[in-house]
């Protein structure tokens, strides 16, 4: 939840959803006692996130809302700073007035935008293979503020160039790629997963486009010059 804390919608929707779904792993006395040492690190986390209260009291509403956390919890849990009483009055406030909402508690940035994500991406990408703008298809991609989805932006850039069919797009995708990591929007990670990812899609992809595979083979060889992969890469 720390990192969820430290980061946007997107990472804390599915921070949300992997605490409902390590309950069973966890127990209940193990979720509480975790959130009650997060109410006592409130002061501190504070310092680096302002909102931070605000943010673990939307965390302790969706974890009542969704049944790994009781509801006695607001109530019920011992705190010793004004941070966490905050946290925890905000939670009960939600859970008492917006119950409804709180499947959705992050807002337009969850995983019910993945669908938008996926548009923006797409037109991000378009713009940027007609006008070859670097910096700003750069700067609409770190607005997403999604890091979690920046492997997927590299996999729909990789399959963009490769639906194009020519040299040029294969250039681009990749000088937007290489800026991305060099700028450390993109981790090395999130480059080699992409291209993970759209290894495995390339069965579909050569539907459409026959010499799919080529062409991703030649991505490949682009990016291992440009040092995005590591000599010898071979997608799993």
């Amino acid at each position: 939840m720390i990192f969820g804390i430290e980061h946007k919608a997107y990472e804390r929707e599915l921070i949300s959803q992997l605490l409902s779904a390590a309950y069973t792993i966890f127990g209940a006395s193990e979720m509480v006692d975790g959130f009650v040492v997060l109410l006592d690190r409130l002061p501190d986390l504070s310092l680096d996130v302002p909102e931070a209260a605000e943010v673990l009291g939307k965390f302790i509403a969706r974890a009542v809302f969704d049944e790994i956390l009781p509801p006695v919890f607001f109530q019920e849990a011992k705190v010793n700073n004004p941070k966490a009483s905050m946290a925890l009055s905000l939670a009960h406030d939600l859970y008492e007035k917006e119950r409804k909402r709180l499947a959705h508690v992050w807002g337009p940035g969850d995983l019910s935008s993945v669908k938008r994500l996926v548009k923006e991406v797409l037109i991000i990408v378009k713009d940027y293979l007609e006008n070859k703008e670097v910096k700003d298809a750069s700067t609409c991609i770190a607005a997403l503020h999604a890091p979690s989805f920046n492997s997927q932006v590299v996999r729909y850039s990789l399959t963009a160039a490769i639906e194009a069919n020519n040299q040029q797009a294969r250039e681009d995708i990749i000088l937007l790629i290489t800026h991305l990591h060099k700028t450390a929007v993109f981790s090395p990670y999130d480059v080699k997963h992409g291209f993970e990812l759209t290894s495995r899609k390339i069965a579909d992809i050569s539907l459409d486009v026959p010499n799919a595979k080529a062409t991703f083979s030649d991505l490949i060889e682009r990016a291992t010059k440009a040092k995005l992969l590591p000599e010898g890469f071979v997608c799993k």
